[in-house]
């Protein structure tokens, strides 16, 4: 008698055990670990720069559904995330594209999915693009006709009356930024 309980308690406990860890792989592989990276960002000192160094300047709303791209590493480096973010053109202020247009902007965030869990990189000075939010953007294309977003080129736009870093979608409020985002408003 005394066998049967031993087995049967060994059996639950093993079972208890069995779901912990089920469980636990399961919210590794449903909510990802979150890891930031670091990068040297270009600072512009003026609105003036900001512009000269942009391909095209436009204010968008968000088109759909961004998809995550993974840059393989080459020897001795580290592979690189990305999401691309597909935006409609609301109003150009330079460039070479129309009102309505479709363009697909690249963030530096994105997500791997390894044996060990889910994992989301982003680096720890850009905030992500939000699917309710219009922006005024400052883009550069790149070789395969995609435009390259940055902290210092993505602006919530039109600039919400209460100037925080969560309200502008920024990690930090700068001075800085702030020079620069005044200069914004009052020119568009």
């Amino acid at each position: 008698m005394t066998k049967k309980i031993t087995v049967r308690s060994s059996v639950i406990v093993l079972s208890v055990l069995l779901a912990v860890g089920i469980g636990f792989l399961a919210y590794r592989h449903i909510v990802p670990t979150e890891i930031y990276t670091e990068a040297m960002v270009y600072l512009y000192e003026s609105l003036a720069e900001l512009e000269e160094k942009s391909d095209t300047i436009v204010e968008v709303s968000i088109a759909g559904k961004g998809r995550n791209v993974v840059e393989k590493s080459t020897v001795g480096t580290q592979d690189s995330f990305y999401t691309h973010t597909p935006v409609k053109v609301e109003k150009v202020h330079k460039g070479d594209v129309k009102p309505g247009d479709v363009l697909e902007v690249i963030e530096p965030v994105g997500y791997q999915r390894l044996l060990t869990g889910l994992y989301y990189h982003c680096r720890m000075d850009y905030e992500p693009i939000v699917q309710e939010s219009t922006y005024l953007m400052f883009l550069v294309e790149n070789k395969d006709g995609h435009y390259l977003v940055s902290s210092q080129r993505k602006f919530v736009w039109p600039t919400p009356q209460e100037r925080t870093a969560n309200s502008l979608e920024v990690t930090e409020l700068s001075s800085q930024y702030e020079v620069l985002l005044d200069a914004i408003k009052v020119k568009y």
